[in-house]
């Protein structure tokens, strides 16, 4: 079975966190904190870690449209098209429910009716 690449790349960001960790953590010997620095910053370089600046552009692309005025005025004005469009059809479909029963107001009944005994 060929592991997934990409639970291996979360497995390397982890254990360069840990690595990180154990770098800055006040109880590590500084031969330790060395040794940790050096193998997170050769697991950086070897997995490309850094490169993960395309990503947050792309988020920060996102977040900028998504609060940009004109374009939250154009999803409202679109919003209000379709709430527009449903209440007409609602309209359509209330008339020929009164049309139905208009129609069926002068025809004759058949069959028994049941008084409430």
């Amino acid at each position: 079975m060929v592991p997934d690449e990409g639970v291996k790349t979360m497995d390397v960001v982890q254990k360069t966190r840990d690595l990180i960790n154990k770098a800055v953590h006040a109880g590590t010997s500084e031969v330790e904190r060395n040794e940790a620095a050096v193998a997170a910053v050769r697991l950086i370089d070897k997995y490309e870690l850094l490169g993960t600046r395309k990503r947050v552009d792309v988020a920060a692309e996102i977040i900028e449209r998504v609060t940009n005025p004109a374009f939250v005025e154009g999803v409202a004005s679109r919003a209000e098209q379709i709430v527009s469009g449903a209440e007409r059809v609602m309209g359509s479909v209330k008339k020929l429910s009164d049309l139905s029963r208009r129609v069926g107001v002068g025809e004759k009944r058949r069959g028994r009716r049941f008084s409430g005994r």
